[in-house]
């Protein structure tokens, strides 16, 4: 399937919640005047294959790691989704790392 996606040119993107890792150093609030300077500091990434193998961010020229926030709605009944709003995107976290945000990426 990634061969396949590869030779398509398909795009792949995926998120992970920072929300709890955040709260858990004591950072007093999820304020981005709060977190962007410490995420800025203190972000890091890796990369493994499915194999295990550990590969540099930088010898992957298609990895772009962008950190953005987003309101989340809980729902107001049993059964409904949440409601997700506009992401902001802060490329000041990422874009002075190999992998991170990237103007040209078209995500």
């Amino acid at each position: 399937k990634c061969i396949q996606d590869k030779d398509a040119d398909a795009i792949v993107s995926g998120g992970v919640s920072l929300s709890t890792a955040l709260l858990e150093r004591q950072l007093k609030d999820l304020e981005p005047e709060t977190v962007v300077p410490y995420l800025k500091e203190h972000l890091e990434w890796r990369v493994q294959t499915s194999s295990g193998k550990h590969v540099k961010s930088e010898d992957l020229s298609s990895l772009y790691v962008t950190v953005a926030a987003t309101i989340v709605e809980s729902p107001d009944e049993p059964g409904e989704l949440p409601k997700w709003g506009v992401p902001e995107i802060f490329k000041e976290i990422t874009e002075d790392k190999a992998g991170g945000y990237d103007e040209n990426c078209k995500l």
